[in-house]
């Protein structure tokens, strides 16, 4: 189908179908493609196929992926992530956490991608993935990144790791932040936050209400970041957080 630019795939599929698909991605003019595939986790050759569609599509910019892969999936993806031409994807990965290869390699995916300009990410992942992401940070190109982090909160490496690759990355420029993270993301970002790139910044954070330390360390990543231009704060937080943005708001950017 030559007219064909948006794709859903959602249901169970053959071997074949993945194997045959990835034989023919070059002749596809596809450009949106949203995958839901729950029953591949134990299916190595149909996950490493699906990964070579995906990368081998020239046309194809904005992907959702979602549901279960098998390893062959992610490092196939990491391998080809050069040859893709994806510009907007979405993540959600909810079975990775106890899986330290194929989250070092969806993070390898992800900053070896030369055309990826718009991430977002949901679910969960081994500390591997925030390790590798914060090494590989400064090859990234991505400008927009939208995190919501449900299990952080106790993780102090990963939160720190996460802290990092967001205040590496020399292109991200808005940056929406959800979710819970441990106190030393707040820290680290603290301490790095004149390195930061970010000019827009949505911040919700619902667990700060009874953390000082957090609380502050948040408000210095604000008032210390020399491009942030446009600040949206919800959630709840302690008094420090507001007695030390009074306090640096004369060094603060922020124009709304």
């Amino acid at each position: 189908m030559t007219h064909l630019k948006d794709l859903t795939l959602d249901g169970q599929y053959h071997d074949d179908f993945y194997s045959t698909s990835s034989s023919m991605a070059s002749s596809a003019k596809i450009e949106t493609l949203d995958i839901d595939s729950a029953d591949l986790g134990e299916r190595p050759f149909a996950s490493r196929d699906l990964a070579q569609f995906i990368c081998k599509m020239t046309h194809l910019k904005d992907l959702t992926l979602d549901g279960q892969y098998h390893d062959d999936f992610y490092s196939t993806s990491s391998s080809m992530a050069s040859s893709a031409k994806i510009e907007t994807l979405y993540i959600y990965s909810a079975d990775l956490s106890e899986r330290p290869s194929a989250s070092r390699d969806l993070a390898q995916f992800i900053c070896k991608m030369t055309h990826l300009k718009d991430l977002t990410l949901r679910g969960q992942c081994h500390d591997d993935f925030y390790s590798t992401s914060s090494s590989m940070a400064s090859s990234a190109k991505i400008e927009t990144l939208d995190i919501d982090s449900a299990d952080l909160g106790e993780r102090p490496f990963a939160s720190r790791d996460l802290a990092q690759f967001i205040c590496k990355m020399t292109h991200l420029k808005d940056l929406t932040l959800d979710g819970q993270y441990h106190d030393d993301f707040y820290s680290t970002s603290s301490s790095m936050a004149s390195s930061a790139k970010i000019g827009t910044l949505y911040i919700d954070s619902d667990d700060l209400g009874e953390r000082p330390s957090a609380s502050r360390d948040l408000a210095q990543f604000i008032c210390k970041m020399t491009h942030l231009k446009d600040l949206r704060l919800r959630g709840q937080y302690h008094d420090d957080f507001y007695s030390t943005s009074s306090s640096m708001a004369s060094s603060a950017k922020v124009l709304i």
